[in-house]
């Protein structure tokens, strides 16, 4: 379920809005405040980078036969 948790987050392109919080930041876009931890650190990892750990989870995915979502 990790795996496909972390898969099924879409990663936005560009600069996100964050506002302040008490004590912290939050993410404008509710959409991504409601993201899992593992989920929005997938964002704040960048596009490029979380496209190539999903990439990577796919793989680990596979090998292990695990059953595809949906």
């Amino acid at each position: 379920r990790a795996i496909d948790n972390l898969l099924a987050v879409e990663v936005p392109d560009g600069l996100l809005e964050v506002r302040v919080a008490v004590g912290r930041f939050v993410y404008a876009d509710p959409a991504i405040e409601a993201l899992t931890p593992a989920g929005k650190h997938m964002v704040r990892l960048g596009p490029e980078n979380a496209r190539r750990v999903q990439e990577k989870l796919q793989e680990i995915s596979f090998l292990l036969n695990l059953p595809t979502p949906g």
